[in-house]
C-alpha cells in the first residue's frame, strides 16, 4: 500500500529514574565483621573492587603495602574461569592497602584471597543482611556503589575516584555508581529550606 501522506510517530517510553536509599557504610561493616565474607565485603566497600576482581586476587598481588588488581575470575555456565586481565584497561590498577585489610589477608592460608564462588559470597551476604534486618537486600556489587558514594561524601575529586575504582569515565562514576546517603540528602534539604524560610521571615517582618 502506497500512502505518502501517512505520518507515523513512534514514541519510546521515557527512562524511569530509580530512587534507592543506601545503608550507611558502618552498618554494613558492623554486620560482616568477623564473618567468612568480611574480606570480600571490605575489598568492595573500602577499595571499590568488583566481585570478579576480588575472586581473582592472590597473595602475590600484595607488594610493599599495595594491592595490584590485575586478574579476575568469572563464572561461565557454572565453571570458574580465571582470566589474566580485568574488565577494562582502566580496571588494572594499584591501590594502597589499608593495614586492617592487610591483616585480614595475612590470615588467609590459601593463594587466592577467597576460595568462595560468586554464589557462595552472595548467599552468605544475603543471609547476614536478612539476619540483621537490612532492607532492601544488597548485592556485593552494591558495595562498590556505596564506595563511590563515600568518595562523593568526602569530596574526592573524580580523577582520583576513577583511579581507585577503575572507572573509565566520570559519567559512569556519577550516573551509575554514585548515590546519596539519606542523612546527607536531609542536610541538603534543611539547608535549602532554611534559605527560603529566612526570605519568608524577612518579608513577613517588612510587612
Amino acid at each position: 500500500v502506497y500512502a505518502p501522506d501517512l505520518n507515523i510517530k513512534v514514541s519510546l517510553p521515557k527512562k524511569q529514574k530509580k530512587i534507592r536509599t543506601m545503608p550507611e557504610p558502618e552498618d554494613i561493616i558492623r554486620i560482616v565483621k568477623g564473618t567468612s565474607i568480611e574480606l570480600p565485603c571490605l575489598l568492595a566497600i573500602w577499595l571499590g573492587m568488583r566481585m570478579s576482581e576480588i575472586r581473582g586476587l592472590k597473595k602475590s598481588d600484595v607488594v610493599n603495602g599495595q594491592l595490584i588488581v590485575r586478574r579476575s575470575i568469572v563464572t561461565v555456565e557454572g565453571q570458574q574461569i580465571e582470566k589474566e586481565s580485568t574488565k577494562t584497561y582502566e580496571s588494572t590498577r594499584v591501590n594502597n592497602l589499608p593495614p586492617y585489610i592487610q591483616q585480614l589477608i595475612e590470615q588467609v592460608d590459601t593463594e587466592h584471597l577467597t576460595e568462595l564462588t560468586r554464589d557462595q559470597i552472595y548467599t552468605r551476604f544475603k543471609r547476614i543482611q536478612k539476619n540483621n534486618g537490612v532492607e532492601p537486600l544488597m548485592s556485593l556489587h552494591d558495595l562498590r556503589h556505596l564506595n563511590a558514594s563515600v568518595m562523593v561524601k568526602l569530596h574526592v575529586p573524580d580523577k582520583y575516584a576513577m583511579e581507585r575504582g577503575g572507572w573509565s569515565t566520570s559519567s559512569t562514576l556519577r550516573n551509575v555508581y554514585q548515590h546519596t546517603f539519606s542523612d546527607e540528602r536531609e542536610a541538603v534539604n534543611a539547608k535549602i529550606d532554611g534559605y527560603f524560610e529566612n526570605i519568608i521571615n524577612e518579608i513577613s517582618h517588612d510587612d
